[in-house]
């Protein structure tokens, strides 16, 4: 991913738009690869069978973004209208960049397009404890709020929001036409914080939890285990869950679900089992 690309890189050879590059491409709902390389020296082939690959997948040297347009079937808006009709709740599950997934899922209207959608991520993502989360929209905000000041301000506005998840859900939230998009780290860290909510007596704090799943329509950088989990998840919440799967990454929660449905013509005997 861009992203990985990124981390691996030096920081002296990244373009300074670099991430402004790579928004700007996930937004218009590509796909894309990130390139890099580190030219190695004097390695024979005793020292390349001993060493791991994190010795060599450093200090790369970015070369470019490889993006692509992967357009939708025909059909595919077509099928999640009617089950829009038929109030079948869909969601998207996916191991694409998160922005590239929220123009996908508002192209085949699982997400309304003239809906607010709002990534949600932890404030600190180092500290396990944080409970502060943030509600970003998906483009660029020209503002950002803290809890004491946007008390007044509409979501139709689009700014940053700061929320701590120990409190009730927040009133500018709930009557507002709005969907969340949880990237697969996100969702695990705010399922933890749900089953920690589980173990503490007079608990109140798991209705805000709950509600920003009720409202998670896009799930971005998933696993195949984040895959299942969600799968599990929305069946613990009471949900009888169909899964649509066109690869091998997805055969864990075609597993778990109540339905599993693969649609891939050359991955029949994969999931053939489940």
């Amino acid at each position: 991913s861009p992203e990985k690309i990124c981390e691996l890189s030096r920081e002296d050879r990244l373009p300074s738009n670099y991430q402004e590059v790579v928004r700007d491409h996930a937004c218009k709902g590509y796909r894309i690869l990130g390139l890099g390389f580190r030219k190695l020296e004097d390695l024979d082939l005793e020292t390349l069978e001993k060493a791991n690959r994190a010795d060599f997948e450093r200090d790369l040297t970015p070369v470019g973004l490889l993006v692509l347009k992967n357009k939708p079937k025909p059909q595919s808006e077509e099928t999640i209208r009617d089950l829009n009709q038929a109030k079948i709740r869909t969601l998207m599950a996916t191991g694409d960049n998160i922005l590239t997934a929220i123009n996908v899922a508002k192209e085949v209207m699982i997400v309304n397009p003239v809906d607010s959608v709002f990534t949600v991520e932890f404030a600190e993502e180092d500290n396990p404890l944080c409970d502060e989360i943030i509600l970003t929209p998906d483009h660029e905000p020209t503002q950002t709020f803290n809890e004491r000041e946007f008390s007044e301000v509409s979501c139709e506005s689009q700014e940053t929001l700061h929320f701590s998840l120990s409190r009730n859900i927040p009133e500018v939230l709930v009557d507002q036409n709005i969907s969340f998009a949880f990237t697969g780290q996100t969702f695990i860290r705010l399922m933890s914080h749900v089953n920690r909510g589980h173990e503490t007596p007079n608990n109140t704090n798991n209705d805000f939890h709950s509600f920003l799943l009720s409202r998670g329509k896009v799930f971005a950088r998933m696993s195949p285990d984040h895959k299942t989990n969600l799968v599990e998840t929305l069946q613990t919440q009471g949900f009888i869950v169909a899964m649509c799967g066109d690869g091998a990454n997805d055969c864990g929660a075609l597993k778990a679900a109540d339905i599993g449905i693969s649609i891939g013509e050359n991955e029949a005997s994969i999931a053939a089992p489940f």
